[in-house]
């Protein structure tokens, strides 16, 4: 005999009906008053969403009039019912100034009305029967007195009957249980994790959520068998909603994600997380952590081993012991940092600017904070990158930072990736500098920036197949990566691959179209193609996303006549020669391309004697094959250890 069917709901260890108004736990009934099983309904009907305050009593009391403290007070009990305390709220979120966010996953499920939902439910349904019977009369009747001898025997024939089928009752329950829940987690070996959603309400705050989300992607993405991907890819997925989990995982190749949200409340800081299996849309683990924001970082690293456990992936002793290695830091040096990495992210001179600014300030308000020194560093390598610093200035300072970074923390792979770009690009070391990558990378596997500036250092050495492998492997965590894919722009260029530079930049400007490095790229592939108008137009978009000044930008517009690539190159060389500190290697390349050796020569010289980073590249620019023949080139590639 089919029975119809009712909706239960189940979350963590708890099974509610709204049908019967009954909770269990494990299996047992939880007993609660009407008015704090009214509110966990509504909490439960509205998982995820925030309930105003207003609007929960309106639900629970009707048209009935009562003061907010009621509600607080039933919530509490509430609360304590669900097992919650001070440090871990895992089921219901105080939304300050608004009212409550019920926060555990919640899953709908269907049962016939005939089923046993628990142990204690098929035990009441065993006693209610066998108080209907005449026997249990007997007993009734032997209880007051009545009885004799008979109705003590028939007492104890009930006892054991009543025993057997509460004992029937708990195999049946605990097959249903071990029948509905599955066995194991589907195998997880990849997984992004979604930016955290700020909740303090103040958009100001967003670097700091940005930040928590950057801390947990560097936390897992140190375990080597998991496949993480990259921050700048996570963030292409910024303020997307639940519903497109699976299609963002498809197109990340990943098995799973992970979101959640993020609120900070003076030194409080509550991180909600939960890791959701994106092909099933199955809630897999769900955890609220409320600490001290001088705590952050040592939570995120608890988050992180909270999913690794969960999936049961391999994390080795090496891994573990980096994951538990995070010192407290001053909450106002942490926020300094997150300022500077959240600008440092956007990679324009004027953020690299503000970068510094805010990595400094971090040291001095916490002089033991490693990352502090590794982001400084980074920093001034790239505002020497980006021609706003003398390498000769810039690059001093940045072995400095890296190198007091590695003496607080010598297993961190941003302070070991900083002194490796250091150790090529300015001191030409090359062999130390190969060693400095690896090492970062096996320390973090999945640290993008280290893949990055590995394969842009094996460009350099004219190990072009390995450079543009070691892209794939960072496209691999950062697909969406804007500055891994501008990165593989110039392996193709070095490599002499053009159409597939302009491929490449074609995808970012569709990711970005106002990131300017990108147009170097583009503009270097025009060139080398002898498309003079598509270079200029590339050119152009440089200059003003560079911010190169309306003059600068008023002759390149007024050059878009121009045809042949020599007077494309007398054009650059003229609009660089009335600079005020004109680039060496752009001047340079312009004299190999309109045929002048001598001069070319000259500012190769100024280019090697300043130390710019285009130097280690000479031995592989397109640009200046005109001076290959020459033995000034040779003996300029031995002067910086690029040839014997």
């Amino acid at each position: 005999m089919s029975h119809p069917t009712k909706q239960l709901y189940e979350f963590g260890h708890f099974r509610l009906d709204p049908v019967e108004r009954l909770l269990y736990r494990d299996g047992e009934i939880v007993t609660l008053t009407a008015k704090v099983f009214d509110i966990l309904l509504v909490f439960v009907r509205n998982s995820g969403c925030t309930l105003d305050k207003e609007e929960v009593m309106r639900q629970v009391w009707s048209d009935q009039f009562v003061e907010e403290g009621n509600l607080t007070r039933n919530v509490s009990t509430l609360r304590k019912v669900l097992g919650e305390n001070q440090e871990n709220h895992r089921y219901i979120v105080t939304i300050p100034g608004r009212g409550y966010r019920f926060v555990a996953e919640v899953r709908e499920v269907a049962v016939e009305n005939g089923d046993s939902n628990s142990q204690a439910a098929a035990a009441a349904r065993v006693a209610e029967a066998v108080s209907d019977s005449p026997q249990a009369t007997g007993i009734a009747q032997m209880r007051t007195g009545s009885g004799n001898k008979a109705h003590i025997a028939l007492a104890l024939r009930i006892s054991v009957l009543v025993l057997i089928a509460l004992a029937t009752a708990a195999v049946v329950y605990a097959l249903f249980i071990r029948e509905k829940r599955p066995s194991s987690h589907p195998a997880i070996t990849s997984l992004v994790v979604l930016p955290l959603e700020n909740l303090s309400g103040d958009p100001s705050q967003e670097y700091f959520a940005d930040g928590m989300t950057d801390a947990l992607i560097g936390d897992l993405a140190k375990i080597g068998a998991l496949r993480v991907i990259s921050r700048t890819s996570a963030m292409h997925y910024k303020g997307a909603k639940k519903s497109l989990l699976p299609e963002i995982a498809v197109e990340l190749k990943v098995d799973a994600v992970v979101e959640g949200t993020v609120q900070r409340s003076g030194d409080r800081l509550l991180i909600r997380a939960q890791l959701i299996h994106a092909a099933t849309d199955q809630h897999l683990w769900a955890e609220n952590y409320e600490r001290d924001v001088r705590d952050v970082l040592k939570t995120q690293s608890e988050v992180a081993q909270a999913i690794a456990r969960e999936i049961k992936v391999v994390v080795t002793p090496q891994e573990q012991a980096r994951m538990a290695n995070i010192r407290q830091v001053k909450p106002e040096a942490l926020e300094a940092y997150l300022q500077a990495r959240y600008v440092w992210n956007k990679r324009t001179p004027e953020t690299l600017k503000k970068a510094v600014d805010h990595f400094e300030r971090a040291i001095n308000l916490d002089p033991n904070f490693a990352p502090a020194y590794a982001g400084l560093a980074d920093s001034y390598s790239m505002l020497s990158d980006y021609a706003e610093l003398p390498p000769s200035e810039a690059y001093p300072r940045a072995k400095n930072a890296a190198i007091k970074a590695l003496a607080l923390d010598n297993e961190l792979a941003e302070a070991h990736t900083s002194l490796a770009w250091i150790t090529a690009a300015y001191e030409w070391k090359f062999a130390e500098a190969e060693e400095e990558f690896q090492h970062a990378i096996a320390i973090n596997p999945r640290y993008e920036t280290a893949r990055q500036w590995r394969a842009e250092f094996l460009s350099a050495m004219g190990r072009h197949e390995e450079a543009i492998a070691e892209i794939k492997r960072a496209q691999q965590t950062g697909p969406f990566s804007i500055i891994v894919n501008t990165a593989m722009a110039g392996a193709y260029y070095f490599a002499r691959r053009d159409d597939q530079v302009i491929a490449e930049c074609q995808r970012v400007i569709d990711l970005d179209p106002n990131f300017a490095q990108i147009y170097e790229w583009l503009q270097r592939a025009y060139e080398n193609k002898g498309m003079a108008r598509n270079a200029l137009a590339a050119h152009q978009k440089l200059a003003e996303l560079m911010g190169w000044g309306t003059n600068y930008l008023e002759k390149v517009r007024r050059a878009k006549s121009v045809t042949s690539m020599q007077a494309y190159w007398r054009k650059r060389l003229a609009w660089e020669m009335e600079d005020s500190r004109p680039s060496p290697f752009w001047v340079a390349e312009c004299w190999a391309q309109l045929g002048n050796k001598e001069q070319a020569f000259v500012w190769l010289e100024k280019l090697c004697q300043e130390r710019s980073y285009w130097a280690i590249y000479l031995n592989v620019v397109p640009t200046l094959d005109p001076l290959r023949s020459d033995p000034r080139f040779s003996e300029l590639l031995r002067s910086i250890g690029l040839l014997r």
